[in-house]
């Protein structure tokens, strides 16, 4: 068969186009649906948390200054600016933007996901197994309806490996746009300083191959740093050591023993993407490719933040999970068109052995899981809306709230403290316990109460000489308020 003269070609290449992006905007589509019920309500605790955070913000508050947050500043500031920019008022709509904000980092990481392996690996097949496949990944589902930033980092991230590998430092437009990319990365989640080492060997290491240019590697860490002395210019360096480094390992501890175990139990059961990822290592080390090997590297190192963290937990997987994507696609793609024309070299074959071995037997599991965390009603979910119209109905506008759900006095426009952290992990570190919760009721003259019933124990006796009565309990929450004097 003669190759395809230019006319024809092109109109080849312009329909495969179309028809990779009518594929790409179909599982996008089919993910949206997925998702709809969780964009519309409560996905997590990190979304309840995140969405106040932002409005704290909006009423003047400066992070790591004037209230602990354990992330890096840039997303809640990008959310709040959208919130300015549409000029949003009512604080469901500002919540949904927010959710927005990781929706479409999520679909972007996958038209990335494809990219990467259409354009810069060279195989088109693997770019649409990898959109599927990245849709198995149960945290990064749950993450794509919060309003948080592990999905904006992650699309941050894989956006520069995409620019690294496609020749960054041939035009200043393209430098420009990795150093800022990397940057903005950095302060929307610390965890970019994983892998960052291997994106500066990797640049001085091409570069050594051609004439130097010198000033645009300059350019990038100009750029890379730049946002991060913003962000230390806006708060005292100690708040940002505890908030960002030190509360991370102050918030539980597990042995590394118990870390593998449970990384394990989180593989084989939510996360299909890193499985299968793993099993294809091998075979992606096979080909030699000093990009398959950069991002087999990536994925390895953006592992760290699980291993790092005092309590690990599934969610620290995310930002790892659009590189193994790509190795497991790679591999699947590769393996299936090796069989396929006759030609079985034994690491194809027991490469292929083993991918259809982990996916028979983890596909169900995995799948189950995603539906279940995309589905399944907490009990937050089942009680904020509640505590909501208790908190409109027993307070007026101008009364403080604390609730221990930060998104309740959110959602009901009421003025709320400059504390919204009370996960597990805080009470652990110390940051949320019931002498920080009495601090807070006497500084700011707390008009109603809302805690878990435990908390409420410890600050009975307390409430009680504050002319506090127990209003109600709904769903393990006690609500209080501060009697009229």
């Amino acid at each position: 068969m003669g190759t395809l003269n230019p006319p024809r070609q092109a109109r080849f290449l312009n329909r495969e186009v179309t028809t990779d992006i009518l594929l790409i905007a179909a599982i996008s589509m089919m993910g949206y649906w997925i998702r709809l019920d969780r964009l519309n309500g409560y996905s997590s605790e990190d979304d309840a948390a995140y969405v106040a955070a932002c409005g704290l913000i909006m009423k003047g508050y400066v992070p790591h200054r004037d209230f602990f947050l354990a992330h890096p500043s840039g997303f809640f500031y990008f959310v709040t600016l959208l919130w300015r920019l549409l000029r949003l008022e009512n604080p469901q709509t500002m919540w949904f933007v927010g959710k927005l904000v990781s929706f479409f980092s999520f679909v972007a990481t996958g038209a990335v996901i494809y990219l990467i392996c259409r354009k810069i690996l060279n195989n088109r097949t693997a770019g649409l197994i990898g959109i599927a496949i990245y849709q198995l990944s149960s945290q990064t589902s749950l993450f794509s309806v919060a309003c948080a930033p592990q999905l904006p980092a992650t699309f941050l991230m894989i956006a520069s490996v995409y620019i690294l590998l496609d020749d960054p430092l041939k035009t200043w437009k393209k430098t420009l746009i990795l150093g800022l990319s990397l940057g903005t990365a950095l302060v929307t989640r610390l965890s970019t300083l994983y892998p960052l080492p291997l994106f500066l060997l990797y640049i001085i290491l091409v570069e050594r191959r051609r004439p130097t240019e010198w000033r645009k590697l300059a350019t990038v860490l100009v750029l890379l740093v730049l946002p991060l002395l913003v962000m230390l210019a806006t708060a005292p360096i100690g708040n940002l050591w505890f908030d960002l480094v030190a509360f991370h390992f102050l918030k539980g501890s597990s042995t590394i023993a118990e870390k593998i175990g449970k990384l394990l139990s989180i593989l084989t059961s939510r996360e299909l993407p890193h499985l299968l990822g793993l099993i294809s290592t091998p075979y992606a080390l096979s080909k030699r490719d000093t990009r398959l090997n950069f991002l087999i590297g990536q994925g390895i190192l953006l592992l760290g933040p699980y291993f790092m963290q005092a309590t690990p937990g599934a969610h620290l997987l995310i930002e790892s999970a659009p590189f193994f994507t790509i190795l497991t696609a790679v591999a699947t793609a590769q393996t299936a068109n090796s069989i396929l024309e006759r030609r079985r070299p034994l690491l194809a074959v027991c490469s292929s052995i083993l991918l259809l071995t982990a996916m028979a037997l983890s596909l169900p599991p995995a799948v189950t899981e995603v539906s279940r965390v995309l589905h399944e009603t907490t009990l937050e979910g089942r009680v904020y809306r509640r505590l909501v119209d208790i908190v409109d109905r027993e307070t007026s506008k101008d009364d403080v709230v604390f609730s221990q759900i930060p998104l309740v006095p959110f959602l009901a426009g009421r003025n709320y403290p400059p504390f919204i952290d009370t996960s597990q992990s805080a009470k652990s570190a110390g940051i949320y316990t019931p002498e920080v919760v009495a601090e807070i009721v006497l500084r700011y003259r707390v008009k109603l109460l809302i805690v878990w019933y435990r908390t409420g124990d410890d600050l009975s006796d307390f409430l009680l000489g504050e002319g506090f009565t127990k209003l109600e309990n709904l769903g393990g929450y006690t609500i209080y308020i501060r009697s009229e004097r």
